[in-house]
């Protein structure tokens, strides 16, 4: 579950594009993975990749350490995004 933070923190997306013809006309936005998604993808290989399985360990608490991950980055970008406002 999410935690209780601005929605918009969690509405933003790692991967946006928008097709545009030669005459500069958009006909498409792919809106891409969500940034938490991605964040927690990055963090889950970094535990899997960093250290071997530990005893009792399950996947779920690997997805769920992956996703806390996950809302700390998000949580410092946008305590950084605020600190360069001031």
């Amino acid at each position: 579950t999410m935690p209780d933070k601005k929605p918009d923190q969690y509405d933003e997306r790692a991967f946006p594009f928008k097709h545009q013809d030669a005459g500069g006309n958009q006909h498409r936005v792919y809106l891409g993975m969500m940034l938490r998604d991605y964040f927690a993808a990055a963090a889950l290989n970094g535990f899997l990749s960093s250290q071997l399985p530990a005893q009792g360990v399950t996947n779920r608490n690997y997805a769920d350490d992956s996703y806390r991950m996950a809302d700390a980055m998000i949580a410092a970008r946008a305590a950084e995004s605020k600190a360069g406002e001031g």
